[in-house]
């Protein structure tokens, strides 16, 4: 598997998902918000000759968003909602069509209603990955975390450690257990 060179990682600041940010499987909740990220085709320009990666404009998408109805998820996919109007930091606007949002990160933010905890990105836990949109519905569709963790552990045996770490800590049930990153701790 080919990788982003250490010198572009270093130039562009980039980091990997610590571990403890990935939940070892992906299980909608209703009373969690999900955050999803992802580079819509209409917002991404490509200058012509492309000749390197930086010929390559993108403008990234993030919103806030809810689960879709439970039955609409499956044993591959969770489904989200994706509204045709969302709210950035001012103002209710158009969202982009999705198309090209593929490959994006969906993020389970978990509610802090009737707490007295500030939010934070470490209460934030990798869930999918962006896979297709169905416009008639307004959902999108995330391949489950479980999925890519063993597509990661196959394909990165050095990592196969951490990801049957991340797995044995769910196998006693459906509940993930959050203790083990700290983010019930205060509770």
């Amino acid at each position: 598997m080919a990788g982003i060179g250490e010198s572009v990682v270093e130039m562009l600041g980039l980091a990997a998902i610590p571990a403890e940010s990935i939940a070892p499987v992906a299980r909608p909740r209703n009373d969690c918000l999900y955050f999803v990220h992802g580079f819509p085709a209409d917002q991404s320009t490509l200058r012509e000759p492309a000749v390197q990666m930086f010929d390559l404009s993108l403008t990234s998408t993030g919103y806030l968003t809810l689960p879709a109805p439970v039955e609409r998820s499956d044993r591959i996919a969770v489904a989200l909602r994706y509204e045709s109007t969302g709210i950035d930091a001012t103002e209710i606007r158009d969202m982009p069509y999705p198309k090209g949002m593929s490959g994006g990160g969906v993020w389970e933010v978990e509610s802090l209603t009737g707490s007295t905890q500030l939010w934070a990105p470490s209460r934030c836990r990798f869930i999918g990955i962006i896979r297709s949109f169905d416009p008639k519905a307004r959902e999108l569709y995330a391949t489950r975390v479980e999925h890519w963790l063993e597509l990661v552990a196959t394909e990165l045996p050095e990592l196969r450690g951490v990801v049957d770490k991340l797995s044995a800590s769910t196998q006693a049930g459906d509940q993930i257990p959050r203790e083990r990153s700290g983010l019930l701790a205060d509770e």
